[in-house]
Formats: C-alpha cells, structure tokens, sequence
C-alpha cells in the first residue's frame, strides 16, 4: 500500500550506523546477534513504507550496520529505532525516539536507548527532503495537436517528482490552461518536495474536452545535481513522440524551515472525524501561508468613470470590470456599475475593487441592457498589467473594440498601499495551559486585514512562528501586507495546543487606517478580550509599520541597456576566469563596476541596490565557474550567491529581480559552454538573448 495523493508525506533517507555499549546478557564468551528496526512512531499499524530494517550483525555489542532506507512520513509524526537480539524470539534491547523537530534540518547524532534492561546508544543519520520552489515560466514551439479545423492546442503543464507512482501531495502541480496558444505563458509558481538523486519532471499537455483524452505535447526532466547547489533556470527541450518546443523554467531552493510551511495540520492517534471538522474549523487561519512574491494577490480599486460615443440608436448601458484570462471570475475578481439609461456618453464614476494576481490584467465589458431577452455586448477595452502596476494608472481613455470605431472608456485604477509589518515582541501574555503543560502559553501572532473573509487572499495576512512556554515572547518577525484604501489592520495573538484542543485566543488589537498614512512609526498595543474566545484581557504587543514605496517592476528603456551590458561583460569575466586570463577577468569586473555607477548617476535606482545587482551577477557567475572548473570548496561562494538571492532590494520588484538573477547565471552557462566548445553555445545564447528580451520588455 501506498501513501495517498492526499497525504502529505516526506520521504526520509535514513542510515542506521551502528550502536555501542549494547548489553551483554550472555557474558563474555558470547556476544549478541543485533538488528535495528526503524520505523514511523506513534502508529498502531506501521506500514511496509513506513519502516525498514537493518542486517543482522553478529557476535558484536558495538554493531556496525551503516544500513541505509527509507522511510514515508507525515508531519509532526517522530522516528523510532529498535534494537533487537536475533533469536527464536527477538529480544528487544532498547528503543530510542527522534522527534520531527529534530530532523527538521540534517541529524547526524548518537540517542540513548530507553527501556527495561537497556542501555548504550544508537547513531544515525536522517536526511529530510529539499523545499524547492518551481517556477514554469513558458512555453515556446509547442507542436498543434488540434489539427487544423480545431485551432490550436491548448497546452497546461504538469511538475512532478519522476519515479513516484501515485503522486503524493507536495511533489507535483499542474498550471492553468492556455486556450489556443503554442507559445503560452503561465508564470506558476508552488513549492515541490525532492529528495537528493531526484528527478523533476515537466509534462505539458493539450486539454481536450471529454470523451476525447488529453494528448501529451512533450515532457523534460531536470536532475537535482543540476539545482540543489544554487538553483536553475533556463529553457530545456521537449522531448518524445512528436514533440516539438522548449519550456522555460526556474527553481528555487528554499531553506529548511520552508517545509513547516508546506505541512497540513497534524492529527493525533485515536482523534475522530468530529474532533478532526472541530479543530479545522478552530485552525482555519493556520492552512493560509504567503505564496511568494508573484502570487500576491492585491486589492485593486478602480474607478469606472465614463464612456463616450457609443452612438445610435441610444444604448442603455453598463459596465463590467474583471480580471481578464479568468474563465469563471469569483465575485472579489468582478465588479458592475449600476445603469444609465438612454445616453450615448453615460458617466457613472462608479468605484469598486478588484482582486488581481500580479501579472493579470483588467477587462472592461460594456453591455446594453435590454428589457427583453438577453442583453447585448457593445465592447470591450482591455488595460494591461504594465499600464497600471505598480503606480496605477490616470492615463488616457481607452477604445472600446467592437463596431463603434470612435467609442471610447474612461478609467482610473488606485495603486495598492503595501506596508512591511514587524511583529516585534508581546509583554505580560496571559497563562492560560494547565499546570501539567507547564502552567504558561506558546503565544504566536497572527497579522491580516480587519474584518476579511475566512479565507483571506495571499499577501492579506501572515503568522509568526510559535515561541513555546513565554509570557514575554520575541518575534522580529516581518512580511508584506496589501491594504484597501479603508482597511485597518487586525493583530491576534493566540496560545497553540495540540490537537484535538483547539488554539486559545489571548487577545487581539486594531491598528486603525488612518493610523497607516504617516510614515514609519512604532507601538504598543493593548490587547483586548473582544473576540468570542479571547481570555481575560492582558498584555501588550509591540509592531513596526512601514508603507513600501512603489517598486519598480519594470526597467526604463535606458537601464534595460545597462543591465544587458553588465550581462555581457559578466560573461567575458566568466571567460577570463575559465582561461585564466586574470587581466580579461580584471577588465570585465571593471566595465561591470564601470556600470554600477552609471547606474547610480542615472538616478531610478539607490547605490545599494546597484551593489546587490553587481554582487548578483558577480556571485552568478563565479558559481557556476567554479562548479564548471571543478573547485571543491564552493560553500562560501554559494553562500555568497544565496544571499545576493535573498536580499532583493525594495526598490525592484520580485519578478524583475528574479529575471535580472536569471540572465546573469545563463551568461555564466554561456561562458562556460564557449570556453570548452559545447555544442550547446547555440542553445546557451539563444536563451540569453531570450532573457535580454524579457529585460527590455518587462
């Protein structure tokens, strides 16, 4: 049996080595015949998946096994070892326990065995799986699988961890579907789980309406040797039966505390399905984790002003605001203005808001309304994504397609308010576990938006980790938040239990909008008792808030041209380096520098941020060299690397500076391949010039 799709379970390497100091229940001349069990704790019934076993080492009370297995896991559940003495009946020796918590991150150690008559102590070694986070960008020359009456294919992708079977949750995704397009662009982005020596694999299909199935298009694979040192992203080449195309992909490594946030909530033995419904409705808010950056979903408000010349005969008109390329629009995606009646230039300054993807552009529907039968489609006006994020857009008014050839649309769309939020620390938390569990709380707070909906959108709240058994807890922690024009902001804190009990709320606070308007500024807030299930009102909870200025998702014509000469000029560094040429290596760093100051007389961006971009393309490069030439001791450099990924800077936006990141190591790729004369230059430039497009169009 299988783990289930719906599982999520995480699949352990684990080497037993070897115990010591085993007893010796038959004295000196015979020594005991051991063996280790190891297995998933806390189960009654312990599946073929779940455990594994050691050979049997003889005549030894020192044993060496260095046994390695795997094991299938779910979260929260801990890892038993068994030591056992092979005879007729084994005898159980001693049982050691190593908690979840501990192999959150690698564990190479010695546990001491517990039990009757037990002693000694057992190594091992458990290596948890990598967090990565997969990003399927686009499609390009995919093969028409529709034939020519139908169109053409409509093509979605599927990622998946190869060799798995049944895919189990957190190890495969599938994007959105692309109707009628062989180039398509789907910018998906969800975490994968993968082990080492795993392999991902990237399936795209056509979407074909039932009974007839879906056709696949071509598939790619991509080996962990190629990203678990620092990532990866580039075009690989489709591959089998009439396959034709490339796919454009990116990954991500993440750190090790990323896998909490993939984790479902845990269950206990023995809990029912009654107790399992009352605990997910208490721990609602505990399921909603930050995607990142691009999948922040914003509240837009946008103003449907007026429509001019819609001619004759005089419509009765309205207008419907959505997010365009949505096929079903929920109603936070979708808003209408009430009608106006007979006016070929109806003005209705109708204000709403609009729940929007970063990516997703706005369509504008005009409609006649008809007293009979069905209403009538006047137009359409389209606004692009680039128009209006992340400054909005006042701009000029926009044509309606359709047979009105002068009618025209006239808009406004507010820029979102993003603030960076730190929940710094809590004072004087009330008590509220029994004496048993320590007679205190394990505060945590969460941040969102004032009177949302149960289930929020991505980038309206956030949840700082758990500080066990503290009345005074310190957080520091700090994440983004989206605002409405007239939202406030809601802090609750709450003390976590273990399932079935449900998470106690300590108090919550109110930051009002209004308070939002200023710049950066400081506080303490009282908690107050006025949730439902809030205890006694105590304590205080200290918060830093501070409104981001727009960033900067696009490049002005003039610094695309910049960035791509610092791209080029990494690659003759990258070159210098690989031939050792240290004064060609000299000159291109100086050319790179040379940029980084033009960059900075040029104004649109801070001298800060034009170090972190040198630095990116400098680490870049160097890992990818070192890694070419063979180097040993790459962990500073990739350290270096990591780093320059994860200090993006607030005055460029996420996408952008994953592109600039991405251009610069397909540059180094490029370097390296012309420095050994690969076949794959070819391929290696064509995805460079690619990215340097992407830069300009951006």
């Amino acid at each position: 049996m299988a783990p289930t799709v719906g599982e999520f379970t995480m699949k352990l390497h684990v080497t037993v080595v070897s115990a010591s100091s085993l007893p010796d229940a038959h004295g000196p001349n015979k020594k005991p015949d051991t063996y280790c069990l190891c297995q998933v704790g806390n189960l009654k019934k312990v599946a073929r998946y779940q455990r594994f076993q050691t050979p049997v080492a003889k005549d030894d009370c020192n044993p060496c096994w260095s046994h390695e297995g795997e094991v299938f896991i779910s979260p929260g559940q801990p890892l038993e070892f068994q030591v056992y003495e092979k005879h007729m009946m084994s005898k159980l020796l001693g049982t050691a326990v190593l908690q979840s918590d501990q192999f959150q991150k690698e564990f190479d150690g010695e546990l001491h065995l517990t039990g009757e008559g037990a002693s000694g102590t057992i190594r091992v070694k458990v290596a948890p799986p990598y967090v990565l986070q997969v990003t399927i960008d686009s499609a390009t020359g995919l093969r028409n699988a529709d034939g020519f009456l139908a169109g053409v294919s409509d093509p979605y992708c599927i990622c998946q961890v190869a060799g798995h079977g049944r895919p189990m949750k957190g190890t495969h995704f599938q994007t959105q579907i692309i109707d009628n397009n062989l180039n398509p662009k789907w910018h998906h982005t969800q975490p994968v789980c993968i082990n080492r020596g795993g392999t991902l694999e990237f399936q795209v299909w056509d979407s074909n309406t039932k009974p007839l199935p879906d056709q696949l298009l071509g598939e790619a694979k991509l080996d962990s040797e190629n990203f678990l040192s620092s990532g990866w992203s580039g075009d690989l080449q489709l591959t089998g039966k009439k396959a034709q195309g490339f796919i454009s992909v990116r990954v991500f490594i993440e750190p090790p505390e990323a896998l909490q946030s993939m984790m479902p909530v845990r269950l206990t033995a023995g809990m029912d399905g009654a107790a399992l419904v009352h605990h997910v409705e208490e721990h609602a808010h505990e399921d909603d984790q930050l995607l990142p950056d691009d999948k922040l979903e914003l509240k837009m408000s946008v103003s449907i002003k007026s429509a001019s010349n819609l001619g004759n005969p005089v419509p009765s008109s309205y207008c419907i605001c959505k997010v365009s390329g949505v096929s079903k629009c929920t109603r936070y995606q979708q808003f209408q203005t009430v009608e106006v009646k007979s006016d070929p230039d109806p003005i209705w300054e109708h204000m709403g808001e609009i729940s929007i993807h970063a990516g997703q552009d706005l369509e504008f529907e005009l409609w006649n309304k008809k007293s009979l039968g069905r209403d009538q489609l006047l137009g359409k006006a389209h606004l692009s994504e680039r128009y209006f994020f992340p400054d909005g857009f006042l701009g000029r008014p926009l044509p309606i397609s359709g047979d009105r050839p002068s009618a025209a649309l006239t808009v406004q769309v507010l820029p979102p308010r993003i603030f960076l939020v730190t929940v710094i620390s809590a004072h004087n938390l009330p008590a509220v576990d029994s004496p048993l569990e320590a007679g205190v709380s394990d505060p945590y707070c969460i941040c969102q938006i004032a009177g949302q909906r149960r289930h929020p959108h991505k980038g309206t709240r956030f949840r700082t980790g758990v500080i066990q058994n503290n009345l005074n807890p310190r957080w520091n922690f700090t994440s983004e938040i989206c605002l409405g024009r007239e939202q406030s902001l809601e802090f609750q804190v709450w003390d976590s239990n273990t399932i079935p009990i449900p998470d106690k709320l300590l108090g919550s606070a109110i930051l009002d909008g209004e308070r939002l308007h200023g710049g950066e500024f400081e506080e303490d807030l009282s908690l107050t008792d006025k949730g439902k299930e809030a205890v006694n009102s105590l304590g205080s909870l200290k918060v830093r808030v501070a409104r981001l200025p727009p960033t900067m998702e696009r490049f002005p014509e003039a610094l695309a041209v910049k960035m791509r000469h610092m791209a080029r000029a990494a690659i003759r560094w990258s070159l210098g380096q690989l031939r050792q040429r240290a004064a060609d290596a000299d000159a291109a760093y100086a050319e790179m520098d040379t940029v980084r100051k033009e960059l900075v007389e040029i104004g649109a961006l801070d001298e800060p941020t034009c170090h972190q971009i040198l630095d990116m393309a400098i680490c870049a490069a160097a890992v990818t060299v070192g890694e070419t030439i063979g180097l040993k001791n790459l962990r500073e450099l990739r350290e270096d690397f990591q780093h320059a990924h994860n200090s993006q800077h607030r005055g460029i936006g996420f996408m952008l500076w994953r592109q600039l990141e991405e251009l610069f190591a397909c540059g180094a790729r490029l370097a390296c391949a012309e420095a050994a004369g690969h076949a794959e230059v070819s391929f290696f430039k064509t995805s460079f010039e690619r990215l340097e497009a992407c830069i300009a169009e951006h």
